[in-house]
């Protein structure tokens, strides 16, 4: 029973955030003119700040100072006069502990730049498409990680799986080529986002299986992500003009230009969407180690299109009678596909 009450909380804060995020990351890019380099700054500069404030106590740092002194060989030099002196017997868990950091460094940086790489492109998509449009793109997610599985691992795929993603192929053809609001960098990023999340994903749940809790790896993959985005950051606003003090604090969207949130303060809405993207990420990793990865995808499935609909309704997309067929067909598939996955043998 507490399972079962936990595994909804989870889902349902997962969809409220999920929900609240997209919609913010849209008026802040569309509305407010917010780069999406800066809002991928913004999200990532919060998930650490966050999880640091979540994960990592007083005596964690200490110990992890201490430990990547014993590393890089400076520990006779500072360290406790009343503690017993360095031994060769010493250098075996010298060495253990250098190949555990060695070992972390190299999962958090793969999985960092995975996850850098999905929040840079997904909000450039979302710069560039509609919403719905985006969502679409990324409920075909099963289609790319059976590509992905044959071509990393050699995962053969049953008829049936196989069967199963010609609706979701047709369906995102159809809503490609009928989309108002198409655009090919827009769509590539979606596209692009879909691959690196399905190679991540995989990743990250073997990483919570075995050594880290959902804030461990959201906190850790974040940090890296961060140091990863820094540069970029850094040089892409150095040839940008800089906005004037105005620009941030005053109003600048009138009631006519903007669906929500007409009156607000630029900064605030950037806060508030660093911690809308870090309670759902983190929330995200939490269903995550709860579910199985075929319950996960029809969960997300149905996530998707409930954001396709609430899009729609709030930015006022036109959508064409085809698109809605197509986007239609694409989330049938998708059903299809976890329904033919979880009776695979």
């Amino acid at each position: 029973m507490a399972d079962t009450v936990a595994v909804t909380a989870s889902v349902s804060m997962w969809y409220l955030t999920s929900f609240a995020t997209l919609l913010l990351n849209k008026y802040l890019m569309g509305y407010r003119h917010v780069q999406p380099n800066t809002l991928a700054a913004v999200q990532m500069v919060s998930t650490a700040v966050y999880g640091a404030l979540k994960t990592l106590k007083l005596s964690d740092v200490v110990r992890l100072a201490k430990e990547a002194r014993s590393i890089i060989g400076k520990d006779a030099k500072v360290t406790d006069p009343e503690s017993p002196p360095v031994t060769c017997d010493h250098l075996d868990g010298s060495s253990s502990k250098g190949r555990r950091w060695r070992r972390s460094l190299l999962q958090m940086g793969f999985v960092g730049v995975m996850r850098f790489s999905t929040v840079v492109l997904g909000l450039v998509s979302l710069e560039h498409v509609a919403a719905s449009f985006t969502e679409t793109i990324k409920a075909s997610a099963p289609f790319f990680t059976v590509i992905v599985a044959y071509l990393m691992l050699g995962e053969s795929t049953h008829v049936l799986v196989l069967a199963s993603l010609i609706p979701v192929a047709g369906g995102l053809v159809l809503v490609s080529s009928t989309e108002l609001s198409f655009n090919i960098v827009g769509f590539s990023a979606a596209v692009a986002t879909n691959v690196i999340e399905c190679i991540q994903n995989v990743f990250s749940k073997r990483l919570l299986g075995s050594e880290y809790t959902a804030s461990q790896l959201q906190f850790y993959t974040s940090l890296t992500a961060l140091v990863m985005q820094a540069p970029i950051f850094l040089l892409t606003r150095a040839k940008e003009e800089p906005l004037p003090v105005s620009n941030i604090t005053a109003v600048q969207v009138s009631d006519a230009e903007s669906p929500f949130l007409p009156e607000s303060n630029l900064l605030i809405l950037l806060w508030i969407d660093g911690l809308l993207y870090h309670v759902q990420s983190v929330v995200a990793y939490i269903v995550m180690s709860y579910l199985s990865p075929v319950t996960v995808s029809v969960v997300n499935t149905l996530k998707r299109a409930l954001i396709i609909g609430i899009s729609i309704q709030v930015f006022g997309n036109r959508v064409t009678l085809l698109t809605q067929l197509g986007t239609g067909i694409c989330l049938f598939g998708v059903l299809c596909y976890n329904w033919a996955k979880s009776h695979q043998s």
